[in-house]
């Protein structure tokens, strides 16, 4: 092996081209570690005491914050009028974005370098106080992170031209404010163009009968080696047991000192781990004792990098070199040798999305640490003047190393930059066996900030890439297969894309050599597939795999390490099964329990057809058409989803990220991973677009739900000040100061701030670090005076702004101190009786009509005060209410909340309504239920993003404060609008959770079906929040708490455009999302512009200043029925008459009936998913209760519907079973009608349209409430011919059936023979045409025309 230098290595790199015969002055490197710099005492924490005596790090303290000259003076107001400037693009309030671009960081670096050359210190002191002063960390933190880093950075911007390739570069990866900059083109020259084949006795070419080559390496077979694969175990060293695992730092479960031990610790740490903590070393040590225990005959190991923890403020030479030394002693103890390591450099997984220029740059130099070399991620390249030696690593690598890698290749990891290859078996002539190949992915890796110190491309840094070639061309000549391993894999956007592009080259050429390659980085267990072609992924393009492994820190998900099953003879993986221990189990808390999670082989390989064969390995064409089987099957994908973190972190991904997701697994290559940066961003956290990834290499965002993103990110606002979170005010102060040459205003605003915290720290505990109130809660101290109530009457500056509270704990219920019943025992006797049957045992049906806890007043009448009631069986209201009289003769027995259309609350509706007076949803005496089916609503939710609700709250906040109203309408002066969005409200939460327990109660009989066929019922919902929230209340009413979670199945349907649905079939129908499915809207559009000009005229008179409009009403009502939905009570309620009411609930009479009911073009077409399922479930086991089996049809599932029915999933007699006896499914309301409108139900709106005038049958309120539910019942009935006999029941009101389906009679209890319906329902599937009805053009009809639900054909 040469001994050449790593420059002589680079300069004579085939992958060179000649550019610039120019070359900087190197320094030598050496073999000799520097001497470490003295180290200087940290604060810890937020508290001013001294850091503890047995603490172990030792860091320095932040340089003196001055400013030295007026040059600096001057080069920090210019940066400081850039930053403002972009701030202020847009108005600066809350949200509001700014526009900066990639031009406006090219023009911030120009102060950034004019301050670099001031130098280091100048550099270092300016960010170290800004980081410290807005708060973006504590000040060890700042001082520590940016002392060590900002020093590069101050060097790269020294050294580069800021018209040049380079600062692009630098704006584009470091602040993200460039495009990334595509791949610089360039040919990797070989030796060899190409392999050589495998040739016959002829000396031609061998071929299979394909007429392609035949692979050169083929298995026998043999018994496969196993091989154990340890990544990112980021082992914290000073890890305390008890300490707060909640604290202001990026990493807890340390002695900070005050506030971080004790008695009254919050969350302390448990011995093996917490998700804010890095790994301990008891779990390190359990982990070695599960390798022994699942793995004794392993063959060897490997790892990929990342030792230390995440404390990079906190780290120098000296300690890092102890904890490598210490690993790799660990890493020794699991017997057999050898071992083959790879350098890591732990990038920290935040996936930042940058408030501003300057404050990415500190959460850059902060939150993007390395384990394993110091100061973090620093390796210089050997072309880097005057930049210091990473020799020290290398050096020490080599050392530990060469137990395992023999001499030879230690000496190379000394020569080649961290780097080596071993070879592993094969035979005394050095042929054959397998060249693992290491390599040190630093050099590529876009945190290194070495590496934008020239405007020079440095095509190959320090030879690595010509190196690997040349290692790979060994391997081909000697007949070895090779595995590549390193930390980071080619395919992230963290990889340059100029490395990646020239590497992808050369895996391209040696793909028949290369075997597969392995890394760690990304913490979740994920695989990369390399093509020949990425303009054309395909399973005859895919030449190269790459896995993955998770890591060990719990941070990340649930701890693992992953076994390979490898073939002796190629060297492919032909199995891995990760083995894991779950962090949430109470077990992890005394003695970790590990074990095997999934067979790669058995998991994916099932999803595969034709399957693969026995001898086949888990290749790249294998690989790829498991990405082929995401792409079919929703259910794989999520499968795959979850097991990436292990299932600890389950998150939506709905079709765009889903399709970014595929994409990246489909590549190898960093800029062919379809991640593509956001440019221009705002100095609030973006929520991104419901179903979009997250720009900045997040494929797993929420497809839905704010909070979830607010949750994850809020660490990432910068400082909130009274405009909202930003950095636009901090910026204005400082640059006010900077300009006067004078920092005491500046220093003085935040010294308060400071004092404060330091007396918070002494009373409590430290803070969650993601608190949300951390920040904010100083700023808002310093904006009471812009909020201060008037002297006069007039509307608050604030009313109509928007405000909310989060309960959104990030603590861990320590088990040890709080065990389940499980574990305290003594739970005495818990024998169970029989199911109940109340639906056929009792003699009336209970009937719904209590909204206890909602409070609703009487309706607005002039001359008197309000009285409230929450029992809608009152007619009249006893009592008095604050400062009133009774009211028991004013509006007696008008209940407004029943006229809220789809927003009311669910209540009993009277069968007589629909002329069955004697029938209800009890069994009749002469019948047994055998099967029942539920279709069921959401409960109450807040209002959808951008609804009339918010955009009303959004008008008042926009008049700031100028209206004043009176009488009723006073409080709208001081009122906030304080609903969330989409999200069920606690009140519905609580009526799903009661529709559970009263079906329960009425048919819990028919789960000893389930019993008797030894399986479990498969409820179904969607993949929204709320939707999924809803099945789970139903299911814990109906089996209870805990026992819900395993006494049945929830199927979950994806809900977003381009999958089909039955609960959502809108996603699948065109034509419901244009004017077709708003036939009803246009006209109760139209109605309500007329119906509500005596409310806009009443409640003008008692407002000045603003202008009261008919979409103003109908906004008012609205959000008295949400706020009382949401909060328990409204006072929008109190200022509308029981004719405001009546035209609130006509307007959503008419809209829904002409939207999704029986005057809708597409209605029936989109309920002929839900039609279609219902028809396919009549053949099914029917079992009357304590009858056993009596009926057996062989059953049908859906596998070409036709509709907006998930083939997929209706295909499958798994996901869709035939043999229940009761069925759940959730949906939303319009899906509910929808459904209705398909079965034909048409006494739902017997008199046909509703108008704006008279008597209709059809009412919202009592069809598509919160919560509203269908119930079919099939039932066995003596002496009836036939005896099977079926009911619908809406709300629990009987609908009669002689008028919906042919050969139906009337019956009092609403019965019709089962054979008859089923064969009426056929009828009906046949005559709707769904792709007529969803996708063709035809003429919008008017609001009444359509009667049936179908669209008119000439």
């Amino acid at each position: 092996m040469s001994s050449e230098t790593a420059q002589e290595a680079e300069e004579r790199s085939p992958l060179l081209p000649v550019v610039s015969s120019k070359r900087r002055p190197s320094t030598t490197t050496t073999a000799t570690a520097p001497s470490p710099t003295p180290s200087r005492a940290p604060s810890y924490g937020t508290s001013a005491s001294p850091a503890p005596p047995h603490h172990r790090r030792k860091r320095r303290q932040a340089p003196p914050r001055k400013l030295r000259s007026k040059l600096l003076f001057v080069v920090v107001s210019v940066l400081l009028g850039v930053c403002v400037y972009a701030s202020f693009v847009d108005d600066f309030m809350g949200d509001v974005e700014s526009a900066i671009t990639c031009g406006t960081c090219l023009g911030v670096l120009v102060p950034l370098q004019a301050l670099a050359h001031v130098g280091d210190d100048a550099f270092v002191d300016f960010f170290v106080g800004f980081c410290t002063n807005l708060g973006i960390e504590d000040a060890d933190v700042c001082a520590g992170a940016i002392g060590d880093q900002a020093p590069i950075l101050a060097h790269d911007l020294r050294s580069i031209s800021l018209a040049s390739h380079a600062a692009k570069h630098f704006c584009s990866t470091v602040f993200g404010m460039c495009p990334l900059q595509p791949a610089i083109p360039y040919s990797v020259v070989f030796e060899t163009e190409a392999p050589p084949p495998l040739l016959s006795s002829a000396g031609a070419p061998l071929l299979d009968d394909a007429g392609k080559k035949v692979k050169k390496w083929r298995s026998k077979g043999r018994e496969p080696l196993k091989v154990v694969h340890l990544s990112d175990v980021h082992i914290d060293r000073s890890y305390v047991v008890g300490s707060n695992a909640i604290c202001s730092k990026e990493i807890c479960c340390r002695d900070y000192g005050l506030g971080s031990l004790g008695p009254n610790i919050s969350h302390p740490a448990g011995k093996f781990g917490n998700e804010h903590c890095d790994s301990p070393v008891d779990l390190v040590d359990s982990m070695l004792r599960a390798i022994e225990e699942h793995v004794p005959n392993k063959d060897f190991t490997i790892f990929t990098g990342d030792i230390v923890e995440a404390a990079v403020w906190d780290l120098h030479q000296p300690v890092v070199e102890d904890d490598m030394r210490k690993w790799y002693a660990d890493m020794n103890r699991t017997a057999p040798p050898p071992s083959y390591p790879a350098l890591g450099n732990q990038l920290g997984h935040f996936h930042l999305r940058p408030a501003s220029l300057v404050l990415t740059l500190l959460r850059n130099l902060i939150h993007h640490p390395s384990s394993d070399v110091s100061p973090v991620n620093s390796f210089p390249r050997s072309t880097s003047p005057s930049a210091p030696s990473s020799q020290w690593v290398f050096d020490l690598a080599a050392n530990e190393w060469e137990k395992w890698i023999g001499e030879e290749s230690a000496q190379m990891v000394r020569e080649k930059s961290g780097c080596y290859s071993k070879v592993h078996g094969g035979d005394a002539q050095g042929k054959g066996g397998l060249r693992i190949i290491s390599l040190n992915t630093l050099y590529w890796y876009k945190q290194n900030f070495w590496l934008y110190d020239s405007d020079e491309p440095h095509w190959d840094p320090n030879g690595i890439l010509s190196w690997m070639a040349s290692e790979l061309h060994e391997a081909e000549r000697l007949g070895q297969r090779a595995w590549i391993i390193g930390h980071m894999s080619f395919g992230k956007t963290d990889a340059f894309r100029d490395q990646s592009n020239y590497a992808n080259q050369i895996f391209e050429r040696y793909h028949e050599t290369i075997a597969a390659q392995f890394y760690g980085h990304s913490h979740a267990d994920e695989f990369e597939i390399a093509y020949e072609d990425y303009g054309n992924r395909t399973v005859e393009n895919a030449h190269g795999i790459a896995y993955l492994a998770g890591a060990l820190t719990p941070q990340s998900g649930n701890p693992v390490f992953r076994v390979y099953d490898i073939d002796p003879d190629t060297y492919e993986v032909m199995d891995f099964t990760p083995y894991y221990t779950n962090r949430s189990e109470p077990s992890f808390e005394t003695e970790p329990i590990w074990k095997p999670y999934y067979s790669a082989r058995e998991s994916y390989g099932g999803l595969l057809n034709p399957p693969i064969g026995p001898l086949d390995s888990l290749d790249a064409p294998f690989w790829h058409r498991v990405t082929e089987a995401f792409e079919r099957d929703v259910n794989a994908f999520r499968m795959y989803q979850s097991r990436k973190s292990r299932g600890a972190r389950l998150r939506p991904c709905g079709s765009a990220c889903r399709n970014a997701t595929i994409c990246g697994l489909r590549s190898m290559r960093s800029e062919s991973n379809c991640v593509h940066p956001q440019i221009g961003f705002s100095f609030k956290d973006k929520k991104p677009e419901p179903d979009e990834p997250g720009s900045w290499e997040d494929p797993d965002l929420p497809d839905d739900g704010e909070e979830m993103w607010l949750e994850q990110h809020v660490h990432d606002v910068a400082f909130p000040a009274c405009e909202g979170p930003g950095l636009g005010s901090m910026l204005r102060k400082l640059g006010r100061a900077a300009n006067e040459q004078d920092s005491q205003p500046f220093t003085q605003f935040h010294q308060a701030d400071r004092s404060k915290k330091q007396r918070e720290n002494a009373q409590q505990p430290i803070k969650a670090r993601n608190s949300p109130g951390r920040r904010e809660r100083n700023a808002r101290a310093y904006c009471l005076a812009a909020v201060a109530a008037p002297a006069d009457r007039r509307a608050q500056s604030w009313a109509g702004q928007s405000t909310y509270d989060t309960y959104m704990s990030t603590a861990s219920i320590n088990t040890a101190v709080f065990p389940d019943e499980a574990q305290v025992g003594y739970q005495q006797a818990t024998p169970t009786g029989i199911e109940a049957a109340a639906a056929e045992t009792a003699p009336a049906f209970p009937s719904h009509v209590n909204i206890n806890p909602l409070v609703v007043p009487l309706p607005y009448q002039t001359g008197t005060t309000l009285k409230s009631n929450t029992d809608f069986t009152k007619d009249t209201y006893g009592g008095t209410a604050k400062g009133s009289t009774p009211l028991a003769s004013v509006a007696s027995g008008f209940l407004s909340a029943r006229y809220w259309g789809n927003l009311s609350p669910q209540y009993s509706v009277d069968s007589s309504y629909y002329g069955l007076p004697g029938a209800g949803p009890a069994i009749p005496e002469q019948c047994s239920l055998t099967q029942v089916h539920y279709y069921y609503r959401h409960g109450a939710r807040y209002p959808t993003s951008g609804s009339a609700p918010g955009t009303f709250a959004q008008k008042i906040a926009n008049l700031t404060g100028n209206f004043n109203a009176t009488g009723p309408l006073t409080f709208l002066n001081s009122w906030k609008y304080q609903l969330g969005a989409e999200l069920l409200t606690p009140f519905g939460r609580q009526q799903n959770f009661d529709l559970g327990v009263s079906a329960r109660q009425a048919y819990g009989f028919l789960l000893n079906n389930f019993t008797e066929q030894g399986t479990y019922p498969v409820f179904r919902t969607q993949s929204q929040d709320r939707m999924v929230k809803t099945a789970l209340n139903f299911m814990a009413g109906f089996f209870g708490v805990p026992e819900y979670s395993t006494s049945a199945a929830l199927e979950i349907e994806v809900e977003a455009l381009g999958y089909n649905a039955s609960g959502a079939p809108y996603e699948a129908c065109p034509n419901a999302n244009k004017a077709y499915g708003s036939v009803g809207t246009t006209a109760a559009t139209n109605y309500t512009n007329t119906a509500y000009l005596s409310a806009v005229e009443r409640l003008q008179s008692f407002v000045t200043g603003f202008n009261v409009t008919t979409t103003d009403v109908g906004a008012m009502l609205q959000l008295c029925a949400y706020e009382t939905d949401a909060l328990g009570y409204s006072k929008f309620c109190e200022i509308f008459t029981e004719e405001d009411f009546q035209a609130f609930e006509r307007s959503f009479d008419i809209s829904f009936y002409g939207n999704n009911g029986f005057g809708s073009p597409v209605g029936a077409a989109q309920g002929l998913a839900y039609l279609q399922e219902f028809y396919s479930r009549r053949e099914a086991f029917f079992s009357a209760r304590g009858g056993g089996l009596k009926h057996l049809f062989s059953q049908t599932v859906l596998t070409n519907p036709g509709s907006a029915a998930n083939g997929t999933l209706d295909g499958s007699n798994v996901t869709f079973p035939l043999n229940q006896s009761i069925y759940a499914d959730a949906a939303h309301e319009v899906s509910i009608l929808d459904g209705l409108t398909a079965l034909n139900l048409t006494a739902l709106a017997k008199s046909g349209a509703p108008s704006a005038i008279g008597n209709h049958t059809f009412i919202a309120s009592q069809v598509v409430p919160f919560a509203t539910n269908l119930v079919v019942q099939v039932m066995e009935c003596q002496p009836s011919v036939p005896t099977k006999q079926i009911r619908f029941i809406v709300n629990d009101a009987v609908i009669p059936l002689e008028d919906s389906y042919e050969g139906c009679e009337y019956d009092y209890n609403g019965l019709c023979a089962f054979d008859t319906v089923l064969a009426a329902l056929a009828k009906r599937i046949d005559e709707i045409d769904f792709n007529y009805d969803c996708f063709a053009n035809y003429t919008v009809p008017a609001y009444g025309e359509v009667t049936n639900g179908r669209a008119p054909k000439a």
